[in-house]
């Protein structure tokens, strides 16, 4: 236990992951005991009016039932990962002494980016042809092109691992072939190394637990994709053609065509799947499968409730862009619920790991549905200040808090989400609480 606020617990474990797994408000900034005891005063202030939220009721909100149960299904996801993924990924410590070797040195670069691999050949053709990386960009975009806006600093574990292995691998002044990565395609050009100072004892300590989560969580990366393919393939998941396409046209002919200022669109090119979907609700379509698989299938209404918890973003600036972000959402969605299926199946629901995450996140929501209704305020500052409603709260509940335990807590500087591959960011612990 690092913190009691009343009958609810703090573990240092809860603790942890909430400051390495989210990114902190400003009282993260200071290190040390003074930066761990302003985040923890965050914590107790949430379970203050999380207690308070529970004595009006509010913990039995049929709204707050719904985002728990999603909570669940993502924590059994996380354990599922754990047992096929994390189980299955080994660190050695020749890897991790070739990561410190990298992290002695910056590599500065040029770039390109491009979001086809045709395009970024062209653009490699023409930096061979002219043997200038900076003419290549100013062809590309004018001659008043700044450099600055083209380089730029690689440093190991802060940008995708292909970026990343491609900058460590060039000499000076050296031209990339294609690099393909998440985000797109590179060429890049390296044109200085800066050496870092030599780290301290202590530094170095530290830096270890930062490298390990890196190597750990690209390894596994290449091993979920594995997994998930294989288990997608043997579940022989199949999205409705005719029912995809209708909705596919539907949504398109909502959206004004591009340069047409006389006609207000019904739907904006950037929108949150779910909603965008909403206007089936009364349609024929809405009960219909929209996901098939072995064994079973997926109605259009069980996959915009689905997509709801996410708030993905659909992309209507086209109705290629279109169909292709409404069959990656739909698609991350079956795979999501299958997966999850298969973790109840084996009963991961009843792990204690699962359930505490449950119960962090059941504080959060409560804390967040009663916070503004006390007019609490956001912290500005570094040092949080209670608000008088919030500390007469605090008078009514005994807080304990363990500071030796607090003191030594040492949070790795490289904050983590929940990843798996084609699938966007979430949340594996709840954001910070600022109102106070």
């Amino acid at each position: 236990m690092l913190a009691r606020v009343g009958e609810k617990v703090i573990t240092a474990e809860d603790f942890k992951r909430r400051a390495e797994l989210t990114p902190h408000p400003n009282v993260g900034s200071v290190n040390g005991y003074r930066g761990n005891r302003a985040l923890l005063e965050m914590l107790v202030g949430e379970k203050l009016v999380a207690i308070r939220a529970e004595a009006q009721g509010l913990a039995q909100d049929a709204e707050l039932q719904k985002k728990l149960q999603f909570v669940e299904s993502q924590a059994v996801l996380r354990e599922l990962y754990a047992d096929e993924i994390l189980s299955k990924v080994e660190i050695s410590e020749a890897d991790i002494q070739r990561a410190f070797a990298r992290l002695h040195q910056t590599q500065v670069v040029k770039f390109s980016h491009f979001r086809k691999a045709d395009e970024a050949q062209r653009f490699l053709q023409n930096v061979q042809q002219t043997g200038s990386f900076d003419a290549a960009m100013r062809q590309r975009f004018g001659d008043d092109l700044p450099e600055e806006d083209y380089i730029g600093n690689v440093t190991w574990g802060e940008v995708d691992a292909a970026l990343e292995e491609a900058a460590y691998h060039l000499k000076l002044q050296e031209i990339s072939s294609v690099v393909k990565t998440a985000r797109g395609y590179f060429v890049l050009q390296l044109v200085d190394i800066i050496e870092n100072p030599i780290m301290t004892e202590g530094e170095l300590t530290h830096k270890r637990s930062s490298i390990g989560k890196v190597l750990r969580t690209r390894r596994a990366d290449v091993v979920s994709s594995q997994f998930v393919r294989q288990f997608m393939e043997r579940k022989q998941v199949v999205i409705k053609g005719p029912v995809f396409s209708t909705l596919c046209d539907e949504l398109q002919k909502r959206v004004a065509p591009q340069g047409d200022s006389t006609e207000k669109p019904d739907l904006q090119l950037q929108e949150p799947a779910a909603r965008a979907l909403e206007m089936f609700r009364q349609s024929e379509y809405w009960h219909l499968p929209l996901v098939t698989y072995s064994g079973g299938s997926f109605s259009l209404a069980e996959i915009v409730e689905a997509l709801a918890q996410r708030d993905t973003p659909l992309d209507r600036r086209s109705p290629r862009h279109l169909r292709n972000a409404l069959r990656r959402n739909i698609f991350a969605v079956a795979r999501d619920l299958l997966l999850a299926e298969e973790g109840y199946r084996r009963g991961l629901d009843r792990r204690q790991a699962v359930q505490n995450e449950v119960r962090v996140w059941r504080d959060y929501f409560l804390y967040a549905m009663l916070a503004s209704q006390m007019g609490l305020r956001a912290v500005e500052s570094r040092t949080v200040r209670f608000s008088p409603a919030l500390q007469n709260l605090q008078n009514g509940y005994a807080v304990i808090v363990d500071s030796t335990r607090l003191q030594h807590i040492q949070l790795t500087t490289i904050p983590f989400m929940a990843v798996r591959p084609g699938q966007w960011n979430q949340f594996v612990v709840p954001p910070w609480p600022v109102w106070f």
